[in-house]
């Protein structure tokens, strides 16, 4: 399932929202490992982890691993969207700026 995930994220995703701590059948996958092997892979849309655990340090690791935008499981789906549209569309114009291409859906 990961290894689908990955290959339509690249082919066909905008924005990768991953869980910090992915259980698939008794397997663990870190968000922060699936979002930077994402990059490497030549991704360009926005990566967002979402997860529990938001401290200074927290955010600090996730963003060391390539994450655009954070947010807090506790958020409310409603501000969550407003979130990762400001996000995106950041992260769009700068992309836009520098000559990648990302298109928005």
């Amino acid at each position: 399932e990961v290894d689908e995930f990955m290959e339509v994220t690249l082919q066909q995703a905008d924005i990768a929202i991953l869980d910090q701590n992915i259980q698939f059948d008794k397997t663990c996958f870190y968000g922060t490992a699936l979002s930077m092997q994402l990059l490497e892979a030549g991704f360009a849309g926005l990566v967002c982890i979402r997860s529990a655990n938001t401290s200074d340090e927290d955010i600090a690791a996730y963003k060391s691993c390539g994450a655009h935008c954070i947010i807090d499981k506790s958020v409310p789906v409603g501000s969550m969207v407003q979130q990762l549209e400001k996000a995106y569309l950041s992260h769009t114009s700068v992309h836009q700026a520098s000559g990648s291409s990302v298109t928005a859906t």
